[in-house]
């Protein structure tokens, strides 16, 4: 993001600071605010009709939470978003938002992109849980967390949450890191985990 592109997005909003396990947005709530990630993670879920909670997603900086329901007018949250980290983001009204993003094309292009890219992403995890074991899974999740953050180190990520993400249960999820632990491949700690071994993990995520 350009810096005059940024300087106009702040002007239109006020910054926030969130602590870890702070509800940002409420699944069902009615709002039209965006949040612009600055610093930190945020974890993306929504509750099924028993009231299981299911993380679906991660977020982090340069990300934005809330721009569809701003442009679309859709103001019904479709999902939970809490803070995973200490979290620093800019809270931006929507007519604020779409001010921008009818004054600034770059704006468009940057939301198209990402856009695109958490479609592609959500294929990805549809067409892993169809067609390959768990522990491939997990394997592809933990690395493309990977890429798409630089480093897991910081990211909020529990044993229950990778579950969640990788579509399939907590004992399975818990077994397979053991093993992975065992092989060299991570190391775990209080809801951290940090990949030791990325070629190693590599070979489990592309079997041949």
């Amino acid at each position: 993001m350009s810096s005059p592109l940024w300087n106009t997005l702040i002007s239109q909003g006020t910054h926030r600071r969130f602590q870890p396990g702070e509800t940002l947005v409420r699944e069902g709530e009615r709002s039209e605010q965006v949040l612009f990630i600055v610093e930190g993670f945020v974890t993306i879920g929504m509750h099924d009709s028993s009231g299981r909670y299911a993380l679906l997603d991660l977020r982090g900086p340069g990300e934005f939470i809330g721009e569809m329901a701003a442009i679309d007018g859709q103001a019904v949250r479709q999902v939970t978003v809490t803070a995973g980290t200490e979290l620093r983001a800019v809270l931006i009204p929507g007519i604020g938002f779409r001010r921008v993003l009818s004054m600034e094309p770059e704006l468009g292009f940057i939301l198209t992109r990402a856009l695109g890219s958490r479609l592609d992403w959500a294929n990805r995890r549809r067409l892993d849980a169809a067609s390959v074991d768990v522990e491939t899974r997990i394997a592809r999740l933990l690395l493309a967390l990977a890429e798409r953050y630089e480093f897991l180190r910081n990211l909020p990520l529990t044993q229950a949450g990778i579950a969640s993400m990788a579509a399939t249960s907590v004992v399975a999820a818990q077994r397979v890191l053991r093993r992975f632990r065992s092989l060299g491949l991570v190391r775990t700690g209080y809801r951290t985990l940090e990949i030791v071994d990325p070629v190693g993990l590599q070979r489990v995520a592309e079997p041949d």
